[in-house]
């Protein structure tokens, strides 16, 4: 199960959260330029956070721009897929975090996966993170 982060559209409140929420699942950041200075974060927080979690950080960006022709869209889903699979196929069992910038992209990425073998077996399953604060008015 890969859980998305619009870093852009959340506070670093929600981040520290969902890392809580899923301890020692590996974090796939795909963005291109990756930051960490959101409302009540910042990098080495962020780090720390992640590190007290035991969780393991990747950097490996995943072009989910625009989509101009079939050609590009076959192209862009395996390359989707192989980084993906590359990242976190070893730990595919189990919950992992995806960083994006942008709920649309999330949306993208899912559409990108859709069908896409997990290795043993499945296939990956793509959703926003639930924050339960959020869920619970606070």
């Amino acid at each position: 199960m890969l859980t998305c982060l619009p870093m852009a559209e959340i506070h670093g409140a929600v981040f520290l959260r969902a890392i809580a929420s899923f301890p020692a699942a590996p974090v796939l950041d795909a963005r291109a330029y990756p930051y960490f200075d959101l409302h009540g974060l910042w990098r080495t927080g962020a780090f720390r956070c992640m590190a007290e979690a035991g969780s393991s950080y990747v950097h490996a960006a995943i072009d989910l721009g625009p989509l101009l022709d079939t050609a590009s869209r076959w192209r862009r889903r395996q390359a989707a897929r192989d980084t993906v699979s590359a990242s976190l196929g070893h730990e595919a069992d189990g919950p992992s975090i995806l960083l994006l910038n942008r709920e649309i992209e999330i949306e993208v990425l899912a559409d990108l996966l859709r069908g896409a073998a997990i290795p043993g077996g499945g296939s990956w399953t793509v959703q926003v993170f639930a924050d339960p604060a959020k869920a619970a008015g606070t």
